[in-house]
């Protein structure tokens, strides 16, 4: 899982684990697969956490959803900022 918020940082890091992805599928299977497929074709979706705190601008909001279409990314929103959202999930994990 990645933490995405929209910030230039976290973009770049989404950008780099799709190349990843789309590196080993292109080792493992031949080139011409997706970044964002399976083996068998099949959207993978990155999973991503995204920890809202009330404080986004809109922008970042719509930028945020509209990479998580383009992107096949599956988006977990986690109330509360990071700091709060990091003691949510691990909570919920334990």
């Amino acid at each position: 899982a990645l933490a995405f918020n929209g910030g230039k940082d976290a973009t770049v890091m989404l950008h780099l684990v799709r190349a990843c992805t789309a590196g080993f599928l292109a080792m493992e299977h031949g080139e011409g697969w997706a970044a964002d497929c399976d083996a068998k074709g099949t959207k993978m979706a990155v999973a991503c956490a995204y920890f809202v705190d009330g404080s986004a601008f809109k922008e970042l909001e719509d930028f945020v959803l509209e990479m998580e279409s383009e992107c096949s990314l599956s988006v977990l929103r986690v109330q509360g900022g990071y700091k709060e959202g990091c003691r949510k999930v691990t909570e919920e994990l334990e």
